[in-house]
């Protein structure tokens, strides 16, 4: 017994002794904050990834907001971003905003849905709480050059729609993955598709996508090209694809990667 708690110490002495040679730093991706949302009494958590050697310059960034998930979801779509600007060149760098403590069902469907009344329907205060609260903190906080881009993932996919219906200039482009709207807010392909018909001068970019494996979603996408097809906008530009041999969770990275290209690509 002495001999191998002798032997525990002597092992600890050693890594410590060992860690202790490396000459380590801290790696952070980004920084996180709590931010009050007085439409229906909630903190969210609010993570950002700021582009390299953003304190030491001046430049002014486009923001990509994720309603994508949680704080897992967030490091890798911030990682797809950073990517495709610091490792590949293809797109500028930005400032990427998440939302990692959504509650998801409730947040991100604008009215009740049946059967669900007590767990759904807080689309409107969510959106209020994005739209007067969120984009103003970070624009007042952060370098920002007013060009705004909404990522939103299966139902949040509604809510970017939901945004657009609401006010087309709330956010500049849209990507839209895996839009859940056929089951949960069909009456909303109709709003969307009379603010086409309806609004003049669009400039906004939309890049929507599905994967194969995923019937049920097909519907609320064919529902966003028709709303697109529907009027004929100079500036309004939008791009579809259907990613073959991709269910609802492996759609997401292609989808944000081709989504990022199609809009700020050079």
């Amino acid at each position: 017994m002495r001999k191998t708690t002798l032997m525990i110490l002597f092992l600890n002495i050693f890594i410590n002794v060992c860690i202790g040679q490396l000459n380590t730093k801290p790696l952070f991706i980004g920084e996180q904050f709590e931010l009050y949302s007085k439409y229906n009494n909630r903190n969210y958590k609010i993570s950002v990834c700021l582009p390299q050697n953003y304190e030491k310059d001046t430049t002014r960034y486009s923001c990509l907001y994720l309603f994508y998930g949680e704080d897992a979801k967030f490091f890798i779509a911030s990682g797809i971003a950073t990517a495709l600007s610091d490792a590949t060149w293809q797109i500028p760098r930005l400032i990427i905003v998440g939302v990692t403590n959504m509650q998801w069902f409730y947040d991100l469907t604008p009215i009740p849905v049946k059967g669900l009344e007590n767990k759904s329907g807080g689309g409107k205060e969510f959106l209020s709480f994005v739209t007067e609260d969120l984009l103003k903190t970070i624009d007042n906080s952060y370098r920002t050059n007013g060009h705004k881009i909404f990522m939103g993932h299966s139902l949040a996919g509604l809510l970017g729609v939901q945004a657009f219906v609401e006010n087309p200039n709330y956010f500049n482009d849209y990507i839209l993955i895996s839009p859940s709207i056929a089951e949960r807010a069909d009456y909303i392909a109709d709003a969307f598709k009379q603010k086409i018909i309806n609004s003049n001068g669009l400039k906004n970019k939309f890049y929507f996508s599905v994967g194969s494996e995923e019937s049920r979603i097909m519907k609320g996408a064919l529902w966003v090209q028709e709303g697109l097809e529907a009027k004929k906008h100079e500036n309004l530009k939008w791009k579809f694809e259907m990613h073959q041999g991709h269910n609802h969770s492996t759609v997401v990275p292609i989808s944000l990667m081709n989504g990022l290209l199609f809009i700020l690509g050079k």
